[in-house]
């Protein structure tokens, strides 16, 4: 490809092409890696995965829309398709939300131990570190929102409480993970 070819597409474009391959990339090594494991939290990032690949594609396409001019039957060009495709993906995480929640109340009455859980949080880890540099601020908002979760889960298990404050204290950590990421995105120098 030219350079001139090159700056022939959008950004927008070549973002959702690097997105796709990556999502394909993710989905082969989470796969091996829920296989080797039986991990359901790998599971459902490998469902992550699969749906940020479908999410990536349906981007894919709305950008190169977006991207065209305007013609005869879109006088002011095709815009919209890039805010339809950002509502496809809000569909597609809420199923997947509702998909992992299923599998995870189903899993709490399973007395299965996870298998090859190092390889699991490794691959997690890993990927978790990917582009810290710039996003520093989400990465240790998500290891807050674990934190949350490992520490106060288990002095809610040691102290027998309810189920129900157990769903809290996860409420009130995905509270802080939205929050701190928000807030951390918003004052990020993003520039060069």
């Amino acid at each position: 490809m030219t350079e001139d070819q090159r700056r022939a597409i959008p950004f927008a474009v070549r973002a959702a092409i690097a997105s796709v391959a990556m999502a394909i990339f993710l989905i082969v090594l989470k796969s091996y890696a829920a296989w080797s494991t039986g991990s359901i939290a790998m599971l459902g990032s490998l469902a992550d995965s699969g749906l940020d690949l479908l999410a990536s594609a349906v981007t894919l396409y709305g950008v190169r829309l977006a991207a065209q001019p305007a013609d005869h039957d879109h006088r002011f060009g095709h815009g919209k398709a890039e805010a339809l495709a950002a509502l496809f993906q809000v569909m597609l995480i809420t199923a997947s939300a509702a998909g992992i929640a299923w599998r995870a109340i189903v899993a709490l009455g399973s007395s299965e131990p996870t298998q090859g859980a190092e390889f699991g949080i490794g691959v997690s880890l890993y990927f978790s570190s990917q582009g810290a540099a710039r996003v520093g601020g989400p990465v240790l908002a998500s290891t807050a929102r674990l934190l949350i979760v490992a520490i106060g889960g288990g002095s809610l298990m040691m102290a027998q409480a309810p189920a129900w404050t157990l769903f809290a204290l996860v409420g009130g950590a995905m509270a802080v993970f939205g929050l701190s990421t928000a807030g951390s995105v918003a004052f990020a120098r993003w520039g060069k």
